[in-house]
């Protein structure tokens, strides 16, 4: 049986809630800033001669930050 559920009161719910609605309001922030920067990153390597090992090592780096 699962009696955890009944422990978590209406504010508890709207607490999490809310929470998780702020974290994708970040996150969609953040790939907003990222996509520009892909994006140029792409282009920037197919104008200029990049080995494909650099294309990605910096597709890494921008996933880490």
């Amino acid at each position: 049986m699962n009696d955890e559920r009944v422990y978590l009161s209406e504010e508890t719910k709207s607490l999490g809630l809310h929470w998780i609605q702020r974290l994708k309001k970040e996150i969609n922030k953040n790939k907003s800033i990222v996509k520009p920067k892909v994006d140029g990153l792409k282009t920037y390597c197919s104008d200029f001669r990049y080995s494909r090992t650099f294309q990605i090592q910096s597709k890494r780096a921008l996933m880490h930050r």
